[in-house]
C-alpha cells in the first residue's frame, strides 16, 4: 500500500497553539490505511508516473484472473460456433441455450466482481467516515463554525448515499441486467432493450444527480464560508477598535494561526485525496480491463456470427458500465468534498 511522508512546517515550533495544528496532521496520519504513513511524499503519491506504474502493477498482479476470464469468453464463443457448424445446424433456441450455458462461468465471475466492487466502495466510505471528524475539527479550529456544520451534513449524506447505492441498488441492477441478457439471448427481443434502458437510466441518472448535488453543496459551502469570514473579520475589527495595542496582537495571532491551519488543510486534504485515488486505482483499472476483454470477445463472436452470444456479452458490458460508473462517481464525490474542505478556511 502506498505510504506518505509529511514534512512539518518551521512555524510549528513557535508556540503551543501550533502544536494543535501538528496534532491534526498526526491524527490524520493515524487514519491512513496500514503502511501509509512513512515512506512516500505527497508529491510522489500524486505523481502521474507513479500512478501509471501502479495501474500497470495492479493489472499485472490480476493478469492471471483477467486472462482466464478472456480465454473463457473466446473459447466459449468458438465452442458455440463449432457446435453450430459441425454438429448439424443448431436451431436458434438450441444455439442460444448453448451460448448462455457456455457463458455461465463468466457471468458468475462478473457477479463476484460486482460483490468485490461493493466491498471496495464500502472501504472507501469507511475511510472517509473515519476522516470526517478530523476534517470538521480543523474547520472549527479555523473559525469555520458555519462551514463545519454544513460540511458535516454534506459528508454524512455523501457517505451514506454512496453506501446505500452500492449495497442496495448496484448489485440488484447488475443481476437484473445479466438476467435480461440471458433472456435476450434466448430470443427475448424486449429484454435486450430493457437491459440497455436500465443501464442508461442508472449511469446517466447517477451522473446527473451527482452533478446537481455537487453544485448545491458548493453553493452551501460558499455561503457558509462567507459567513465565517464576516464573523472573524468583525471580531478582529472589534478587538482592534476597543484596544488597539492588544487588538493588533490578536489580529496578528489570528492571521498566523490561519496560515498554519491553511497549511494543515492542504496537507490533510491533498493526502486524503491521494489516499482515495490509490485505494480506487487498482479496482478501477481491473474493471476497465474486464470491460475491454468483453468488448474484444464481443467482436470475435460477431465475426463468427454467433448473435445470441453477442447479446449476452452486451448485457455483461452494461453491467460493467454500471460498476464503473458507481466507482467513479463515488470517488469524484469524495474528492469534491475534500476540495471543499481545503478551500473552507475563513479569511482573516
Amino acid at each position: 500500500m502506498t505510504t506518505i511522508i509529511f514534512k512539518s512546517a518551521v512555524f510549528f515550533n513557535r508556540g503551543a497553539a501550533f502544536d494543535k495544528i501538528e496534532g491534526f496532521i498526526n491524527d490524520f496520519l493515524a487514519l491512513l490505511p496500514n503502511g501509509a504513513d512513512s515512506t512516500r511524499d505527497i508529491d510522489e503519491l500524486l505523481d502521474p508516473k507513479g500512478i501509471l506504474l501502479e495501474l500497470f502493477s495492479s493489472v499485472s498482479n490480476d493478469g492471471g484472473r483477467i486472462g482466464r476470464f478472456f480465454a473463457l469468453l473466446i473459447f466459449s464463443a468458438i465452442a458455440v460456433y463449432l457446435a453450430s457448424a459441425y454438429l448439424g445446424k443448431l436451431s436458434p433456441l438450441a444455439e442460444s441455450a448453448a451460448s448462455v450455458v457456455a457463458l455461465s462461468p463468466a457471468i458468475y465471475e462478473l457477479l463476484t466482481l460486482a460483490d468485490e466492487v461493493a466491498i471496495g466502495i464500502g472501504e472507501i466510505c469507511g475511510f472517509f467516515s473515519s476522516l470526517t471528524p478530523l476534517l470538521l475539527s480543523v474547520m472549527i479550529a479555523g473559525g469555520g463554525g458555519s462551514a463545519s456544520a454544513v460540511s458535516g451534513v454534506q459528508m454524512g449524506l455523501v457517505a451514506s448515499a454512496i453506501q446505500a447505492v452500492s449495497s442496495e441498488i448496484l448489485l440488484p441492477m447488475v443481476r437484473a441486467v445479466l438476467i435480461l441478457g440471458c433472456v435476450s439471448a434466448l430470443g427475448g427481443t424486449e429484454a435486450e432493450r430493457l437491459a440497455r434502458a436500465i443501464k442508461n437510466v442508472f449511469t446517466k441518472g447517477l451522473g446527473l444527480v451527482s452533478t446537481l448535488v455537487s453544485a448545491i453543496f458548493a453553493l452551501q459551502s460558499i455561503i457558509a464560508g462567507a459567513a465565517d469570514t464576516a464573523s472573524l473579520r468583525l471580531a478582529k475589527f472589534t478587538a482592534q477598535s476597543l484596544a488597539p495595542s492588544v487588538g493588533s496582537v490578536i489580529g496578528a495571532s489570528m492571521s498566523t494561526l490561519s496560515s498554519g491551519l491553511s497549511y494543515a488543510r492542504g496537507i490533510i486534504g491533498a493526502g486524503a485525496i491521494g489516499a482515495i485515488i490509490w485505494i480506487m486505482l487498482s479496482p478501477l483499472a481491473v474493471l476497465m480491463v474486464y470491460r475491454l476483454a468483453i468488448g474484444l470477445a464481443s467482436g470475435v463472436s460477431e465475426a463468427l456470427g454467433v448473435k445470441s452470444y453477442s447479446k449476452t456479452l452486451s448485457a455483461m458490458q452494461y453491467a460493467l458500465d454500471g460498476l464503473i460508473s458507481v466507482f467513479l462517481v463515488s470517488g469524484i464525490l469524495f474528492i469534491f468534498q475534500l476540495v471543499i474542505f481545503i478551500k473552507s478556511g475563513a479569511e482573516v
